[in-house]
């Protein structure tokens, strides 16, 4: 496969992430609207701030990705770091994100359903993408997937660089593209407010 045929199929892939992305954000808020947490307010707002550290955690792990792995995807494969443990550790932050904004409702199951959603909707995205890199890096990559699970992780795999070279304008990117996430606080607080003025019947109780 020459490279413009692989920078093209990447392309192509990263885009269909993002609509992907894009459409199971909107579909999420329409839905959460109508959802209330039944869970007492001490426990409420307990799962709620767990939510803000699990969006902050996922944002710093995709910055933590990209320190191995930015501007390297098609130049060499990487197999260390969170790629010793996860084909696919950037995907596997963005799942624990979304699990953050469904704990901003103040429950757990819209969290567990959301990220079970985005694994859905990913898959054959994801399934997409590693038949690129198999074209590209051929039986290196293939002995690569036989030991480490397209998303685990399977800490027992750990292995670590010596040193990085690292991209800082890849790094900001990664950061900038995650930061979003944090807009599901703000979102959230609007909705429930809503919910308590009486905008919005809110008529699914969730735990």
């Amino acid at each position: 496969m020459s490279e413009q045929a692989t920078n093209l199929n990447l392309g192509q892939i990263q885009r269909l992430r993002k609509a992907a992305l894009l459409a199971l954000g909107i579909t999420a808020v329409c839905v959460l609207a109508f959802v209330h947490s039944a869970w007492p307010k001490g426990a409420h707002e307990i799962i709620e701030s767990a939510g803000i550290w699990v969006l902050i955690v996922a944002i710093a792990g995709r910055a933590w990705c990209t320190l191995y792995i930015g501007g390297r995807k098609l130049a060499s494969l990487v197999t260390t770091g969170p790629y010793s443990v996860s084909r696919n550790p950037l995907y596997l932050f963005t799942f624990l994100g979304v699990a953050g904004i469904g704990l901003q409702t103040g429950a757990v199951t819209p969290g567990l359903f959301l990220a079970a959603a985005t694994i859905m909707v990913f898959r054959p995205v994801v399934i997409r993408e590693e038949r690129v890199l198999l074209g590209i890096f051929g039986e290196d990559y293939a002995r690569y997937c036989t030991h480490v699970p397209r998303f685990g992780p399977s800490f027992a795999n750990w292995q670590d660089s010596e040193s990085l070279e690292i991209s800082p304008r890849r790094l900001m990117r990664t950061v900038a593209d995650a930061l979003p996430l944090l807009l599901a606080y703000p979102v959230m607080e609007g909705i429930e407010y809503l919910q308590q003025s009486g905008f919005i019947t809110a008529f699914v109780p969730v735990y």
